[in-house]
């Protein structure tokens, strides 16, 4: 399957960035135990479904300051990230990255993930940073499979109303630059 990344353009590609299914399932996820010194992840097995949802019209896909972009299929946009720089810290943040659930594991997420970087590296920014959550092991292997380090927790981030239980913000970062192997033409 050959997939192209390129910028988001709204409103065009609004029905297709909205109609993905970015929900995952998971029998593994992190179990945070807090310690004097800091903290630990320890792998626990829980069955765990959930899906994601995001606003295209928050600032994270409009601000003069973010990049949003598509990796598409031919026609059929599979997939969709966002990065913002931060100028008073020279930091990127990655705001999403979603791969249909159907068209995961064909390297969609990697190559957002690299022209994410591309972009963030272009931008000034010293290191690329993302959120996501204890209960995502698959994004947290795919992230530490690509060079990003473990650098906190927020154990009171979430509403507990509005997630699941025992569901922590993890953050990691990635050093820049760092030039992804194998980047070909992005955008």
């Amino acid at each position: 399957m050959l997939v192209s990344i390129r910028k988001l353009r709204l409103p065009e590609d609004a029905s297709l960035v909205l109609s993905l299914n970015t929900s995952f399932t998971t029998s593994k996820t992190y179990q945070i135990e807090s310690r004097a010194d800091g903290f630990s992840l320890n792998e626990v097995n829980d069955y765990i479904t959930k899906t994601y949802s995001f606003d295209l019209q928050s600032d994270e896909f409009h601000a003069s300051n973010c990049c949003a972009m598509v990796a598409e299929n031919g026609m059929t946009i599979i997939g969709v990230c966002s990065v913002e720089f931060q100028h008073w810290n020279r930091r990127a943040i990655l705001h999403h990255l979603y791969v249909d659930v159907d068209h995961r594991g064909i390297g969609a997420g990697k190559l957002l993930l690299d022209a994410s970087v591309v972009w963030a590296a272009e931008s000034g920014a010293r290191c690329l940073w993302v959120e996501t959550q204890n209960i995502n092991h698959s994004a947290i292997q795919f992230y530490t499979r690509h060079g990003f380090q473990l650098c906190g927790c927020d154990t009171s981030l979430y509403d507990p109303d509005t997630v699941l239980a025992g569901e922590t913000a993890l953050y990691f970062s990635l050093s820049l630059p760092y030039l992804p192997q194998q980047l070909g033409a992005i955008l």
